[in-house]
């Protein structure tokens, strides 16, 4: 049995007889289910503070009000050590689980409290996103499942996998070729035909950052959204930005925090992502003219467009292979920084503005 813990010794709590509305031991704040989500009417953000399509976190038992056992199975995990018997995990894994709730699983070890959700729990207000404005909606649905948590159950959650979203009212066949010719130094891009990825060359970290046309991915995935009430005509015209934090590290390397309650009710971290994606790199390149460029620049880049047709593009490969000409005993600083000048030239040689990349600019930047 789940239990609080008296003197080192757990006690059988008896979640039949505690109301959605109980309180902890600590008399911390009664949910209300009462209507507060109000929704803007220009766009499809609130404003700049998180919104997360996927998250996976970990929080306590202490955080349960009410509790439908009839509706969780008991599974036991044994897992071998040197011990012959082994060390077994005891859970209750949630049968049923509605449409966004992947699992939801309470480990009565440790009493904790481990869930993976995501925004298609919210049926009909998909589009906002798991956001501090559709907690309420996102509690009552886990009530229904059988299992209340109180309001301020966020205080002590944990993220370990954090998908951050943004919906952009800009056009994305624009915007898909914007980013195909951006420098992006310490990413490597994939282009598809309806989205543009950049997954981060940290080794340590798990980051990707895609960028896509919504109205084509739930058409092309219609199983995913059936029965939701989902308005497909909301995504019309609608590019979406996503950076996935796909580990606890990642988590606390982009918020600086795992805390979900923090995490929601701070910015985002999109609009630092889309300046990283931009660093070193001009919103407006002018078509190239050799005729006022001397010799050695002309060099410069002769000698740089036979490294970006060698890579096709890559700039990462391209520095590759610039330090390993240069050897192991020498810094490509220099030969760095010309890269970064001469990259977006080669790159765009006909001249472009990134238009699109400066409205997603301003509507990410913190308000």
């Amino acid at each position: 049995m789940l239990g609080q813990k008296k003197g080192g010794v757990q006690s059988p709590l008896n979640y039949s007889n505690v109301g959605f509305h109980g309180q902890r031991k600590n008399k911390s704040k009664i949910l209300d289910l009462s209507p507060s989500i109000v929704y803007h009417k220009k766009g499809l953000n609130f404003n700049t503070l998180t919104s997360l399509d996927n998250l996976k976190g970990t929080t306590s038992t202490d955080y349960i009000s009410s509790l439908d056992e009839s509706k969780f199975k008991n599974v036991e995990e044994r897992k071998r050590t040197n011990d012959r018997e082994g060390f077994v995990t005891r859970k209750l894994m949630l049968d049923e689980k509605p449409i966004g709730l992947n699992y939801l699983s309470i480990n009565l070890n440790n009493n904790k409290i481990h869930y993976e959700i995501n925004a298609r729990i919210l049926k009909e207000n998909y589009k906002y996103g798991i956001c501090i404005n559709t907690i309420d909606q996102l509690l009552k649905v886990l009530l229904d499942c059988g299992i209340g948590l109180h309001h301020d159950f966020m205080k002590d959650t944990n993220l370990s996998m954090a998908h951050e979203k943004n919906d952009l009212l800009v056009d994305f066949d624009s915007l898909q070729t914007e980013l195909a010719h951006i420098t992006a130094n310490g990413y490597f891009r994939t282009v598809m035909d309806n989205s543009v990825s950049f997954k981060s060359s940290l080794k340590t970290y798990n980051q990707i950052t895609t960028f896509y046309n919504k109205f084509i991915e739930i058409l092309r995935h219609p199983k995913k959204y059936k029965d939701l009430g989902v308005d497909i005509n909301d995504f019309q015209r609608i590019a979406r930005m996503e950076t996935k934090s796909n580990n606890y590290q990642t988590v606390k390397r982009n918020y600086k925090t795992r805390n979900m309650e923090y995490i929601l009710n701070n910015n985002g971290i999109n609009y630092n992502v889309i300046m990283e994606l931009l660093n070193n790199q001009p919103m407006e390149i002018k078509e190239m003219d050799l005729a006022n460029k001397s010799l050695t620049e002309i060099n410069n880049i002769g000698g740089m467009k036979l490294i970006f047709d060698h890579c096709q593009g890559d700039i990462n490969l391209m520095k590759k292979v610039i330090k390993n000409t240069l050897g192991e005993n020498t810094k490509p600083t220099a030969q760095y920084k010309k890269l970064y000048e001469i990259y977006p030239i080669l790159k765009n040689p006909q001249g472009r503005t990134f238009e699109c990349l400066e409205v997603v600019k301003n509507d990410l930047r913190p308000r």
